[in-house]
């Protein structure tokens, strides 16, 4: 009966919630991504999305969460540098020089809380790019747990677009965004089935979309935008249009269930290091449509009440 809710209505969820280890991130999320719920996140080439990858699975693991890390283009090394380059903050070059690799290593191994998350609770796992079912990874993960005891806590794949989506290849080419679609919808019914949080990163078009509105970047997804219906949080990660500093981005909660969305505007975000601030934001506006009455475009009355308009919300709001 519906009155059997009442008790879990008022029960605090936090504990089966998985954080991304950003602060101000995890705070807007009520604690991070649900247990049994899939987040998307949208970036372009080259913007940052496997380095966002990267600090939010190490930041989930220092948080003694367990997570499994899958990825398909990268080199196992070079994921591993961005690991070492976020708890150290020293850049990922730095570790193929090995000038200061006795260092480097103490830095690593040396911290009782790095060694613990590298050892125990972070697994990056490389597979097959464009060979990889979702049944592949839902096998691999049951192995996981049957052979070795380990049951993630948290699933991080990067990315979409590198999944197999159907072994019958004449479907696959007739009709490749309703498999992404459909594997997308798998993931959700497995993230559900095994209790585990998933993360999906996915590319933008290519073809320059209007990212003004949460519904615009949102729409800006490579494949179709049924892909997102899903997702119960999606971030959107991009890079200031004509900024000069390649370490500054803009990070937007477009969507999420149970809060409110929001943007964070010229941050750092520095692929190199593998380090984030969402401190250093200039808020404004662009997320929130307005009506434009006639009252202010033809008197142009400064009531600072009404000088926008009538407020219409987030548009980000589903």
């Amino acid at each position: 009966m519906a009155a059997d809710l009442l008790e879990r209505v008022f029960t605090d969820t936090i504990d089966i919630k998985v954080p991304t280890g950003i602060p101000q991130l995890d705070e807007q999320m009520k604690g991070g991504l649900n247990k049994g719920a899939l987040g998307l996140l949208i970036a372009g080439t080259g913007v940052g999305k496997t380095t966002l990858g990267s600090i939010m699975c190490m930041g989930a693991a220092l948080q003694k969460f367990k997570v499994l890390h899958i990825f398909f283009e990268d080199l196992l090394e070079d994921v591993g540098r961005k690991y070492y380059a976020n708890l150290t903050q020293h850049y990922t070059y730095e570790f193929i020089e090995k000038k200061n690799r006795a260092e480097l290593s103490h830095l690593i191994m040396g911290n009782e809380d790095y060694r613990i998350a590298l050892t125990q609770y972070l697994k990056p796992k490389r597979m097959k790019n464009g060979e990889t079912t979702v049944e592949d990874i839902q096998n691999y993960v049951r192995g996981l747990i049957a052979n070795q005891g380990w049951k993630p806590d948290m699933i991080f794949i990067d990315y979409m677009s590198c999944i197999k989506c159907t072994t019958n290849e004449v479907l696959r080419a007739q009709n490749e965004f309703q498999m992404l679609e459909r594997a997308m919808k798998r993931l959700e019914s497995f993230a559900n089935e095994m209790n585990i949080a998933i993360w999906v990163a996915q590319q933008t078009n290519r073809d320059a979309f209007k990212e003004d509105t949460a519904s615009n970047r949102i729409g800006n997804i490579q494949g179709s935008f049924r892909m997102t219906q899903p997702a119960s949080f999606i971030l959107y990660l991009n890079r200031p249009r004509g900024a000069k500093d390649y370490t500054t981005a803009n990070l937007y909660l477009d969507k999420c269930r149970g809060c409110e969305p929001k943007s964070w505007e010229g941050i750092k975000l520095d692929n190199g290091t593998c380090q984030i601030d969402l401190s250093e934001t200039i808020r404004n506006d662009e997320d929130l449509e307005y009506d434009m009455n006639d009252e202010y475009n033809n008197n142009n009355n400064n009531n600072n009440l009404n000088r926008y308009g009538n407020f219409k919300g987030y548009t980000g709001v589903f």
